[in-house]
């Protein structure tokens, strides 16, 4: 009874032991846990007595897990904080990267409303009036010519700096537009120019003002500069102020309506005007991203410390070790026990029957054999863990080389690539949620995208291809069409984006303005002078006409103005004798009615895309034959009258073959007469069976009127018309056929 009792006791000991010795090494582990993260050393100095008491080390637990909790709380609060700042950061950095890139396009980054505007503008200006046409703020039609004067014209302008420039003929209908969309864009403060008041500031004097510091590339633009800054004096002294009405220093003092006041640097630290405040601004945001990244770079230093120290106080056991200290009491009160039961073992060890010994010695025997084929089986197992654990930890110090190189790799990309960073985070968050714990859906799902996005990358890669091709077929530049050759196209492009492309526009847009302005004026001038040219060769040929008779007919050629009711107008305007526009004191402009008409006329020809349908209408519209109607007015020796117009629909043979033949030879006379003195000149026409339905007079009289002319004539007549023409010619050939060959011959009269 006794030895059964010894033999549980012993059992429970080891039980007890083994949990015992598990809380101490926790304990221990514990400590150097607190040591990491830098619990006060007083905590841990009790800790590490060796000397465990109950009560002294659940005191000490206690506070432990105070402190814990505390500082828990307090690295979550951190990095919750931190998290915010960093995404501000990023926002921020995010927004200049945004504002880097429009500037190194050339283009200003500006406040919502100024850029939603300019949006709008070109949107509905250019489909309203089908060509497309650019809305642009002042800034960016001005250059300053020196930078002493920069932050004065930019803290002086201020908001006015973002005024919109438009052409006087959009006016109205941009005005339009901002009042449909202001409300429900929510677009307030941006101005709209209106230039066409402006005109009386174009030869303002400018001298020694803020106006006389600018470079204007538009004329429109330089009005308004010269209405805003033509009163502002420069000075170089604050003490020079009160000369004038309205002053200004380099240093941004300004001088007006009697009272003198600082311009806030925050208006002009920020500059707008001109290419030259482009490149200030590239240089200050290089700047400001550089201390961004810097400044994310430090923020993610500071996260990953407190993810650690926030790691290391998960790790804490001290809330778990502290419930479990009564532990070591029950410990020590077990070995009293064991002690106890042992000691009276020993004494009782004595009385015990030899039989009981012996047996007790052959089961301990078969247990010693079995505990040593254990053993056996153990070492061995021993050995092959023990290969296992040193290949295990050179694959360990393997990948914990690899991982950090690639810890140091991602940490690195995430400086470099911030905002890609922010949207992999938020994309691991979104695939979290979907697919939970399912690695395999997840990767599936990734290599699906990744698919997606190489053939969108390849679609995007042939169009860049065939834009290449394009390009090279309309300038014939000899570029490759290939990617290899991309960065021979990014050259270029950055050639043409640095070009001052706002001058050589306002440049082109004043010289389509003067030859407007040049074709309104000849338009008129030009098309009466070729209609009374017209008249006059008519009237030339008329008089001809009057003495020839053809067959007791005589012909009269006759013009009008034209029965279309699409040039009627045109016809009255053009006849008026009056200009479109004042070129001297003695000429007369059309009306306000007659203007109108005309300018809707130009309106229509420059309203055309598509070149060929321009060049067609233009040569409907400037042929002057269009604005005449033209007859042949045909009188007979009765004394009565008939047009040719009617008697061509009514009749037939020599009544309608004469006139006809007439038109043609005054027509293609007057061709020749026109032309180029200094050109080379001829004109062929080819009848078919002429005159066949022509008397003998007729065609006598016909043959004298052609050889009146200045036209070469060739004719040629079967044998029965011969003896009727030939005496009105001079050079006769006879085109004989004999068989299957043919002959030419020239002739005398006495030999037909």
């Amino acid at each position: 009874m006794n030895y059964k009792k010894k033999v549980n006791n012993s059992k429970k000991k080891k039980k007890k032991e083994s949990s015992y010795q598990t809380l101490i090494t926790e304990i221990k582990q514990e400590i150097q846990l607190l040591k990491k993260v830098k619990i006060p050393n007083s905590y841990i100095q009790i800790l590490q007595n060796q000397d465990y008491q109950t009560e002294t080390l659940t005191h000490a637990f206690r506070n432990i897990v105070e402190e814990v909790s505390k500082r828990t709380k307090d690295v979550t609060e951190k990095i919750s904080h931190l998290k915010i700042e960093m995404t501000q950061t990023v926002d921020r950095f995010n927004e200049y990267c945004k504002e880097y890139d429009s500037l190194k396009e050339n283009q200003l980054y500006y406040r919502k409303e100024i850029q939603e505007l300019i949006q709008l503008l070109n949107e509905k200006l250019t489909s309203h009036y089908g060509k497309t046409i650019e809305v642009k703020p002042l800034c960016e039609y001005i250059e300053v010519k020196d930078e002493k004067w920069r932050n004065a014209l930019e803290g002086y302008l201020n908001s006015q700096r973002f005024d919109l420039i438009i052409e006087p003929e959009y006016f109205e209908y941009a005005l339009l537009v901002y009042e449909e969309y202001k409300n429900k864009r929510g677009i307030y403060g941006v101005g709209i120019v209106d230039v066409a008041k402006m005109s009386r500031y174009e030869d303002v004097d400018v001298k020694d003002t803020l106006a006389s510091q600018l470079d204007c590339k538009n004329t429109y633009a330089r009005w308004y500069a010269n209405m805003l800054l033509s009163k502002v004096q420069c000075v170089d002294d604050v003490t020079q102020l009160r000369n004038y009405a309205t002053a200004i220093t380099p240093t941004c003092m300004l001088y007006k309506n009697y009272t003198a006041r600082a311009i806030n640097p925050r208006i002009y630290n920020k500059p707008y005007i001109g290419l030259g405040a482009i490149k200030i601004q590239l240089a200050t945001i290089e700047q400001e991203l550089e201390n961004l990244k810097q400044e994310i770079k430090l923020q993610k230093a500071n996260y990953e410390d407190l993810k650690n120290g926030q790691a290391l106080l998960n790790q804490s056991k001290a809330d778990h070790i502290f419930y479990r200290l009564d532990l070591i009491d029950e410990y020590h009160n077990l070995l009293k026990e064991y002690q106890e039961i042992n000691d009276r073992y020993e004494k009782l060890i004595l009385d015990d029957s030899l039989i009981s010994l012996q047996e007790e010695c052959d089961a301990v025997k078969k247990q010693l054999e079995k505990t040593k084929r254990e053993k056996e089986d153990s070492l061995m197992k021993k050995g092959s863990l023990e290969n296992n654990l040193e290949t295990f930890k050179e694959q360990l110090e393997q990948t914990q080389e690899e991982y950090q190189l690639l810890h140091e790799n991602i940490v690195q990309f995430e400086m470099e690539h911030v905002d890609v960073t922010q949207a992999a985070d938020q994309q691991v968050v979104i695939y979290l949620k979907r697919f939970s714990k399912d690695f395999n859906g997840m990767k599936n799902d990734i290599e699906q995208q990744g698919n997606g996005y190489q053939r969108k990358a390849n679609q995007i890669e042939n169009q860049i291809v065939m834009k290449m091709k394009d390009y090279n077929d309309a300038y014939n530049i000899g570029f490759e069409n290939a990617l290899t050759d991309i960065e021979s196209y990014k050259q270029r492009y950055h050639q043409l984006k640095e070009m001052d492309i706002v001058s050589k526009e306002e440049k082109t847009r004043q010289a389509k303005l003067k030859c407007e302005e040049s074709f309104k004026t000849s338009f008129i001038s030009g098309l009466n002078e070729k209609i009374e040219n017209a008249k006059k060769d008519i009237a030339e040929l008329n008089k001809g006409l009057a003495q020839r008779d053809f067959n007791g007919e005589t012909y009269e050629f006759c013009v009008s103005p034209t029965s279309r009711d699409d040039f009627k107008e045109y016809y009255k305007i053009i006849q008026s004798g009056k200009e479109y526009m004042v070129n001297n004191l003695l000429s007369e402009t059309l009306s306000e009615s007659q203007r109108r008409i005309m300018d809707d006329l130009f309106i229509k020809l420059s309203s055309v895309e598509n070149d060929q349908e321009t060049e067609q209408m233009l040569m409907e519209y400037t042929d002057y034959r269009n604005y005449l109607d033209y007859d042949i007015k045909i009188k007979y020796a009765s004394g009565d009258f008939a047009y040719f117009s009617k008697v061509n629909k009514e009749k037939s043979g020599g009544e309608t073959q004469t006139p006809f033949y007439v038109i043609m030879a005054a027509s293609f006379e007057q061709v020749i007469r026109n032309r180029n003195q200094n050109e080379d000149f001829g004109c062929v026409v080819i009848f078919d069976e002429a005159f066949n339905n022509m008397d003998e007079q007729r065609i006598q009289e016909m043959i004298k009127f052609y050889n009146e002319r200045e036209i070469q004539t060739f004719i040629a007549v079967p044998p029965s018309r011969a003896s009727t023409i030939i005496p009105y010619v001079n050079t006769r050939l006879l085109v004989i056929k004999q068989r299957q060959q043919s002959f030419v011959e020239g002739f005398k009269d006495e030999q037909l």
